[in-house]
């Protein structure tokens, strides 16, 4: 059974373990590769070095963990951006959980927690070489927006109006 709860301090290496883990799936072996791994570590660097405060400060901001059986499986955070929209952040499915549900439970954990901070949308951002995150939010509402080129990774931006 899935368990979708909190952030909490002592998710800290777990959570970044997950987000590190489940970037580099994705592009090992690939011609981005040392792209994504200076993605990471920023991100490491950046709000995964303080998730509390970038996610847990603001009443209209959270992160979320995906347990099963006790072993963190999937995370997902939801920044806020103005008083009518939110970004999705934070994505991540353990590679042995995917395809099971749990990126959906937790898209609709997004989606309950927006519509009661009263945001109108909720916008992210996301590489189109993550294909199967992109079925995902695709098949849970979200339109692609746009796209942008940054050296050899291509971002794809995405809202999904609630």
């Amino acid at each position: 059974m899935v368990y979708i709860r909190e952030y909490e301090p002592t998710d800290y290496l777990s959570v970044r373990q997950l987000f590190v883990s489940g970037q580099l799936d994705f592009s090992i072996g690939q011609i981005f590769e040392s792209e994504v791994r200076s993605y990471i570590q920023k991100s490491l660097d950046l709000d995964l070095k303080d998730i509390t405060s970038h996610y847990k400060t603001h009443d209209s901001s959270n992160f979320w963990i995906a347990e099963v059986s006790g072993e963190i499986k999937g995370t997902v955070a939801i920044q806020h951006h103005n008083k009518e929209s939110a970004e999705l952040r934070r994505m991540s499915v353990s590679r042995d959980a995917r395809r099971k549900g749990i990126g959906t439970l937790l898209l609709n954990t997004v989606d309950q927690f927006c519509k009661v901070h009263g945001y109108d949308h909720i916008f992210l951002s996301t590489v189109s070489h993550l294909v199967p995150a992109i079925r995902m939010y695709k098949s849970n509402g979200y339109q692609k927006t746009h796209t942008q080129s940054y050296g050899l990774l291509t971002v794809e931006h995405y809202i999904k109006y609630i």
